[in-house]
C-alpha cells in the first residue's frame, strides 16, 4: 500500500523511508519523556504499549508528530550539500588543469557534510524535537500546544532565542 500522495512524491523513497522512521523516532522520544517506570509503583512501556497509548490517548496522527519538519528539510539538506560540495571541490581544483584530487574530493565531501549539518540538520532538528517534546500523551491536556507547526516553531525560536 503506498502514501496517497502525488506520483512524483510517491516514488522517492527517501520520503518513505521519513514516514516510518519519525513515528519510530517520536515512539522513542516519548519513551524518554515519560515518567512511567521512574516513580515508584509505576513500570516502564514499551514500545509497542507506548505506540498504543499515544494512538488512545490522541489519534494516529499524533505518531507523525514532527513529520513536517523532517519533510521539509530533504530538500534544504541536499541542495546546500550538492552545492557546498561543488563549491568545495573547486575551491580545491588544481589551477592549472582544473581537476579535483582524491584528497581534495574527500576534504569537499568532508566540508559539504559539515556544512549541511551545521547550516539545516542541526535548525531542522531542534524545530523537530521542540514539536514532539511541547505536546506528549503525558502533559496536561488542557495546556495549549506553544507550537502550531514546524514554520510557527521556526519563528518563535528566532524571535525568542535568536
Amino acid at each position: 500500500m503506498t502514501l496517497p500522495l502525488p506520483p512524483d512524491v510517491n516514488d522517492n523513497p527517501r520520503i518513505q523511508f521519513h514516514a516510518v522512521a519519525v513515528s519510530e523516532e517520536w515512539l522513542r522520544k516519548h519513551m524518554q519523556l515519560s515518567r512511567s517506570g521512574r516513580t515508584p509503583g509505576t513500570r516502564a512501556c514499551g514500545f509497542i504499549a507506548t505506540g498504543a497509548m499515544i494512538v488512545k490517548r490522541e489519534t494516529p496522527l499524533a505518531l507523525y508528530k514532527g513529520l513536517g519538519a523532517v519533510l521539509s528539510s530533504i530538500v534544504p539538506k541536499m541542495a546546500t550539500r550538492f552545492a557546498s560540495f561543488e563549491t568545495y571541490k573547486g575551491w580545491l581544483a588544481d589551477a592549472e588543469t582544473g581537476k579535483t584530487g582524491v584528497g581534495g574530493v574527500f576534504l569537499a565531501g568532508l566540508g559539504a557534510g559539515t556544512t549541511e549539518a551545521v547550516v539545516v540538520v542541526t535548525p531542522m532538528e531542534v524545530v523537530k524535537i521542540r514539536l514532539q517534546a511541547q505536546m506528549h500523551s503525558l502533559a496536561d491536556p488542557l495546556e495549549t500546544p506553544r507550537y502550531r507547526n514546524a514554520g510557527h516553531a521556526v519563528y518563535t525560536i528566532v524571535r525568542e532565542e535568536g
